[in-house]
């Protein structure tokens, strides 16, 4: 019993252990939920919290970028607000400047054109003016006249109507003689304004440039050169500014002299009407309602109207200058290609080159088509603008004034019906005038923008003439050689009595280097050849030693300018009679002060073979040809070169002149210009010619000369080779000979090829 009481508490005992130990697991396991659910609350919260700051900082990070575009969205606005205002301040700074520049181009011009107050141009624009001030008055005095004429209609007054017309016709004489005797002072001052113009610039363009002189030390500055370069041709060659001055001297003068006398006309007489137009109504709007506030409504309505039309139409017209002195630039170029063509005719007919000219026609006559073009449509669309304003808004306007007083008259039924009739035709006759020339004042801009475009042109090339005389030179496409060269720079220049180039280099306008330093002298009597292969530098010498071309550098030495005659390979014949080609540049008038005669000109014909020319015309040395067509291209050399016997230089420099004179003619020419101690400097691809020279100038095409004096024995070695060269040739002709000789003797025939014909010959005939 006490073991089963035992057991029975062991059981219970053990029952309880399990028991305590499972409620304590419980517990544990409750502990360990409430633990893990606490744990998992706090990663919740965790959770919550990390996903609560991210949308935080999302909805910041948002709102911050969105404030940065914001930003940054202000900040571009700004500044393409502050790049358009520049571009605006630019443009309109560049518009101020270009304005100053052309008033300052236009006020040169008028100082060229009104040379001083007591000048016949002053004095025409002074009559032009007085006649415009007088047709000013009569239109007022016309205006006057309708009204009163209307009025003694509605008072059916006879007498009083047929008082104001004859004094409306009395008017009406003079107010024609004035308005013919405008047009012809506008013309007239039209005319003496180019005259003015066309003597400064033609002077200046065609001036003997000043003796050659020492320019001073290279790198001078340019502004204290004084150029030995005539205009004419460096406007061609050395400058690439004009690209036709003959238009600028002639039509774009001629337009520019036309466009200020008429402007003149065209703004003077306009403000003159409105000012005294605009005073008659003021005083004709006192007379009938007063000096009150209603006299000033019609005034105040045309003053608004007015101004308003004004920048309406300055805004949107067009850059007509531009437009004009473009259309000018491509009509020179389409008669310059023209002109071209004329003047190459033979030569393009020989290569078959009409496609290639006409379609140079074609494209200059294109770009002037389009240029057109811009213009029409640019005056057609400133037209349709302009004819509304002034024609309805402007007749609007003018009505609305006429009506206005009648609308606010103290006690408008005070006046009768013929003074209010005459007070609105004498108001419309002259708000007619008035709107009139106000329409002209607002016409004039396109005349002073075509008026700019001309002073452009013509100021342009009185500039450029002004710096060749400087030799200030603007070339174009200067290449990479020209690096090398300093083109502001020039050599010492000085007059001796002989030609001498000391370390001078040949260099084109356009910047080429030829020849890097050339160096050689020639005194009276050592004649010199110049040879070399085509484009060496040959030309260009001939160029340098007549001033034509600037030198860049080095110590040159020229003779005065009236002892040395340049003769160029291409003879220019001018105008007029035969005794004038061998005169040119001299005249008639300076043959005889010098004392000439005929005689000497016939014998210097015949010295270059011309006497038959002489013989073939009827009127002899009076006849005047187009000597340039006439003669062939040998008599033209031949014609030039008579010039240096007439002129008798102690320097002759022949450029390639006897390229088409035979070779015996040539010889005999030579051998007269030496007896009569002309020294040569003769550029010829020609070995013939080198008996009649003491010296050999030789370029080799890159850039450099070699000068040989004739007696050197690399010379005579050449001269051996050649006589041995021409003695290999000659061995057989004694066969030859024998067998002509046999032939003549068969036929019964002589032949001067086998007569001797000097002693030489007599000689070697002898010793066959």
């Amino acid at each position: 019993m006490v073991i089963m009481v035992i057991m029975v508490i062991t059981v219970i005992m053990v029952i309880t252990v399990i028991t305590a130990i499972m409620v304590t697991t419980v517990i544990m396991v409750i502990t360990a939920i409430m633990v893990i659910m606490v744990i998992t609350a706090i990663m919740v919260t965790m959770v919550i919290m990390v996903i609560t700051a991210i949308m935080v900082i999302t909805v910041i990070m948002v709102i911050t970028a969105i404030m940065v575009i914001t930003v940054i969205t202000a900040i571009m606005v700004t500044m393409v607000i502050m790049v358009i205002t520049a571009i605006m301040v630019i443009m309109v700074i560049t518009a101020i400047m270009v304005i100053m520049v052309i008033m300052s181009q236009l006020a040169e011009l008028l100082a060229i054109c009104f040379p001083s107050v007591w000048c016949r141009q002053t004095a025409i624009l002074a009559l032009h003016s007085l006649a415009l001030v007088i047709r000013t008055g009569l239109s007022i005095g016309v205006a006057s006249l309708d009204g009163a004429l209307v009025k003694t209609i509605v008072d059916k007054k006879l007498n009083k109507f047929i008082a104001f017309l004859v004094a409306w016709i009395a008017l009406a004489l003079p107010a024609t003689f004035v308005n013919s005797a405008i047009r012809f002072l506008e013309s007239s001052l039209a005319l003496s304004l180019r005259t003015r113009l066309t003597t400064e610039l033609v002077s200046a363009y065609t001036a003997n440039p000043s003796a050659a002189s020492d320019h001073g030390p290279a790198g001078a500055h340019p502004c204290h050169r004084t150029s030995t370069v005539p205009a004419y041709y460096a406007l061609v060659n050395l400058d690439s500014r004009i690209a036709n001055a003959d238009q600028c001297l002639t039509e774009d003068v001629a337009n520019f002299a036309e466009h200020l006398a008429h402007l003149w006309s065209h703004l003077s007489k306009p403000w003159l009407d409105v000012v005294l137009v605009t005073a008659r109504l003021v005083f004709m709007a006192k007379a009938s309602i007063g000096a009150g506030g209603a006299a000033a409504r019609p005034a105040a309505l045309a003053a608004v109207v007015i101004g308003a039309t004004a920048v309406i139409l300055r805004t949107l017209s067009p850059p007509f200058g531009k437009l004009v002195a473009r259309r000018a630039e491509l009509e020179g170029e389409l008669r310059h290609a023209h002109a071209r063509m004329g003047a190459a005719s033979e030569e393009i007919a020989f290569y078959g080159g009409h496609e290639v000219e006409r379609s140079h026609l074609w494209r200059a006559y294109k770009a002037l088509v389009r240029q057109l073009d811009k213009y029409l449509v640019a005056r057609a669309w400133y037209g349709v603008i302009e004819s509304f304003f002034m024609k309805y808004v402007w007749t609007a306007t003018g009505l609305t004034m006429i009506a206005l007083p009648a609308f606010y008259q103290p006690g408008g039924l005070a006046r009768s019906a013929s003074d209010n009739t005459e007070l609105f035709m004498t108001s419309r006759s002259l708000l007619t005038t008035a709107a009139d020339a106000i329409e002209r004042i607002l016409a004039s801009l396109k005349e002073v923008s075509a008026l700019a475009g001309y002073t452009s042109r013509v100021a342009q090339i009185r500039a450029v003439i002004t710096d060749v005389a400087a030799e200030r030179y603007v070339k174009a496409s200067a290449n990479a050689n020209a690096a090398t060269i300093d083109l502001a720079a020039r050599g010492l220049k000085r007059i001796g009595t002989h030609f001498e180039l000391i370390n001078v280099p040949l260099v084109t306008p356009a910047g080429d280097v030829l020849v890097d330093a050339l160096t050689f002298r020639v005194a009276p009597g050592e004649h010199l050849l110049v040879a070399g292969p085509n484009g060496c530098g040959k030309s260009a010498l001939v160029r340098v030693l007549a001033g034509l071309w600037p030198h860049y550098g080095g110590e040159m030495v020229v003779p005065p300018r009236d002892d040395v005659v340049f003769v160029p390979q291409a003879a220019y014949l001018s105008r007029g009679t035969l005794r004038d080609q061998i005169l040119y540049p001299h005249t008639v008038d300076d043959m005889a002060a010098a004392g000439r005669s005929d005689a000497e000109l016939e014998a210097i014909l015949g010295i270059v073979h011309l006497k038959h020319i002489l013989g073939r015309e009827d009127a002899g040395w009076d006849t005047a040809r187009v000597w340039q067509d006439v003669l062939s291209g040998g008599e033209r050399q031949r014609l030039a070169l008579a010039r240096v016997f007439y002129h008798a230089p102690r320097f002759a420099v022949l450029d390639e002149c006897t390229s088409a004179v035979s070779a015996d003619v040539e010889g005999a020419i030579y051998a007269a210009a030496k007896d009569a101690g002309i020294t040569l400097i003769t550029v010829s691809h020609r070995p013939s010619l080198i008996q009649y020279h003491a010296a050999l100038l030789t370029f080799d095409g890159a850039g450099a000369a070699a000068y040989t004096s004739l007696v050197d024995a690399s010379v005579a070695r050449t001269l051996r080779e050649e006589a041995d060269h021409l003695r290999a040739r000659l061995v057989d002709i004694p066969a030859k000979r024998a067998r002509l000789r046999e032939l003549c003797t068969a036929l019964g025939e002589d032949s001067l090829v086998l007569e001797p014909t000097t002693a030489r010959e007599r000689s070697f005939m002898a010793s066959e």
